[in-house]
């Protein structure tokens, strides 16, 4: 696939795709340009977003809200301002050991309500982990490329 209004195409390759807790993510990112570009900054980061579905009835009608919020996120800067064309570069991100404690839900009857106060709201809560690279363009858009990995 090609990004960034045809300026070439920029890659991220990973030795595997399911990862655990305190495990080393190990990819490589590889830049295919047309031409040469000036950019500011090449990085790739580890997000987790957490995405909250809730049904709202108004009235007689009912609908889903969705809303996203970064729950973690990592930025290595793999290299600064300079001249990007064709090149590869190789990266390692360390993920956290505790990156998947949760807070506790309460126990007993409090625990119990909330349960169920989401199940008959029709609320579902997931959490989506992928890697992303950003080439940052001065004036311009910048490219990117996301691929999703699992954490379990």
């Amino acid at each position: 696939m090609i990004f960034g209004l045809g300026r070439g195409k920029i890659e991220i390759t990973l030795e595997k795709y399911n990862f655990y807790s305190g495990e080393t993510i190990k990819g490589n990112i590889s830049l295919q340009l047309k031409k040469p570009i000036q950019a500011e900054k090449l990085t790739v980061s580890f997000i987790g977003m957490k995405t909250v579905t809730q049904l709202v009835r108004v009235s007689r009608r009912s609908s889903r809200r969705t809303r996203k919020t970064p729950v973690y996120e990592f930025e290595l800067v793999l290299n600064r301002e300079k001249e990007y064309f064709k090149e590869d570069y190789p990266f390692e991100i360390k993920i956290p050991d505790n990156i998947l404690q949760k807070n506790p839900e309460p126990e007993g009857t409090l625990g119990t309500i909330i349960k169920a106060t989401q199940f008959i709201s029709g609320g579902t809560t997931r959490v989506d982990w992928y890697i992303e690279t950003s080439l940052s363009i001065p004036k311009a858009l910048d490219m990117k490329k996301k691929v999703n990995i699992t954490l379990g």
